[in-house]
């Protein structure tokens, strides 16, 4: 087949490949502090996006801003791990992918919108339908996608009642393992000393 690739040339690219891997992945690990500041940044974004678009309750958002912000660090732990993780993999497929230069596949056959025929004919069914009948339906077709429209605004806001729960109670924990982890630390070391009992010379009579 004209165009294709020799074994030789595919293994080259797929050493060249593990290659870029590998050298992405030292330089997310030298470069924990630059990671670490696009991560905050893409958890500022990604938070506001969130009450901006998913919570129409406009008195949530200082509470939730606040839980957002006390819950950072461990997104920012959650984040760097994840990245570590996947980070140099997904940026290797992504630059690979601009000089793969791979023949567009042919554009796919026109099909059939399925939802849009039935709506077709669902609307030559009700144009057929006495004018008093169709009214009475168009009036239960228009309370049912409201009833829809408002349950999909209360499913968003639960889920974002939800996700402010869970960064709240995150949040928190950090908190408080942050603040006990000293206390602990000097209970032990009292103890430790306390332990050490001081050796004295018998008297002698």
């Amino acid at each position: 087949m004209p165009g294709a690739k020799s074994p030789e040339q595919e293994q080259q690219e797929q050493e060249n490949v593990r290659d870029i891997a590998l050298t992405l992945q030292q330089l997310v690990e030298r470069e924990e502090v630059t990671v670490k500041y696009i991560l905050d940044r893409l958890y500022s974004i990604g938070t506001a996006n969130i009450l901006h678009h998913h919570i129409q309750v406009r008195s949530l958002h200082p509470v939730l801003r606040s839980i957002f912000w006390g819950s950072r660090p461990i997104a920012r732990r959650v984040g760097m791990w994840w990245f570590q993780k996947n980070g140099a993999t997904l940026i290797t497929r992504w630059l690979h992918s601009l000089v793969a230069f791979e023949p567009e596949p042919d554009p796919p056959l026109q099909t059939i919108d399925i939802a849009a025929a039935q709506e077709l004919d669902a609307l030559r069914e009700l144009n057929a339908l006495p004018p008093a009948t169709a009214l009475t339906y168009r009036r239960e077709m228009n309370l049912y996608r409201l009833e829809m429209a408002q349950l999909r605004s209360r499913v968003r806001m639960l889920a974002g009642c939800l996700v402010g729960a869970i960064a709240l109670f995150g949040s928190s924990f950090f908190w408080l393992d942050y603040r006990l982890k000293p206390a602990a630390s000097e209970f032990i070391q009292e103890q430790n000393l306390s332990d050490i009992r001081p050796i004295t010379a018998p008297v002698s009579p």
